[in-house]
């Protein structure tokens, strides 16, 4: 389930048990039960610059390696805010607020350096 009451696996709202997510059944009687979504983030100036970092770090400066991009992948994997996952484990952030672009899918932004988790997930790169 994802939802927004999530927080590191764990139910902010104490439906799991165990320590492990709840199912799908506990969530369904929560009466607080907010389902995440994709929806864009309003167009700022900074964001603008940010995503233009972002890309920019694909083609200039140091470019990730395997082992870093598969770092990043790993953590996006094991966050309840990946939604609409394909068969790698990927889908597309819905905190990040840039909502369900092409180029917003978490298998391409892994890839890019100055890219940022906006949950601080991703391991801090060494320049």
């Amino acid at each position: 389930m994802n939802c927004a009451h999530m927080h590191d696996g764990e139910c902010e709202l104490n439906l799991s048990s165990h320590g492990k997510r709840p199912s799908p059944g506990s969530c369904s009687v929560c009466t607080e039960r907010t389902e995440l979504t994709l929806d864009r983030a309003p167009i700022t100036p900074g964001r603008v610059a940010s995503y233009v970092r972002a890309e920019a770090s694909r083609v200039v400066g140091s470019k990730l390696t395997a082992e870093q991009i598969e770092a990043r992948a790993a953590a996006c994997r094991g966050c309840n805010v990946n939604l609409k996952r394909e068969a790698n484990g990927l889908g597309w952030c819905a905190e990040c607020g840039c909502g369900g672009r092409k180029r917003a899918h978490l298998a391409t932004k892994i890839t890019m350096p100055k890219a940022r988790c906006p949950r601080n997930l991703w391991p801090k790169l060494i320049q």
